[in-house]
């Protein structure tokens, strides 16, 4: 379960924060996990993305399949993600 939320953490910090896109330089040349599937990123110049790139728990691009093909390595785990991920906030408490 904590891999989980940390991987959805990693989803909504990329779904707020970069455009489609967006990339950092990399130090290193690969991602982590690539997630494929649609996402709306809210960036009125880029609404849409297909990947998401994480390494060490940090969103390193957003944008299409081909522009992260070159964060894609031997190492590389790809995710395909079915439906739509909207940006948003998990709170996890509740009242009676």
């Amino acid at each position: 379960m904590k891999k989980r939320a940390g991987l959805t953490r990693a989803m909504v910090l990329a779904l707020m924060c970069w455009g489609a896109g967006a990339a950092c330089a990399p130090d290193t040349p690969h991602a982590d996990v690539v997630f494929v599937g649609r996402f709306v990123t809210l960036d009125p110049g880029h609404p849409d993305a297909d990947a998401i790139g994480v390494r060490d728990g940090r969103i390193v691009a957003v944008g299409s399949r081909e522009d992260l093909a070159s964060w894609i390595g031997p190492d590389t785990h790809e995710s395909e993600l079915p439906g739509v991920a909207l940006p948003g906030f998990a709170e996890g408490h509740g009242h009676a």
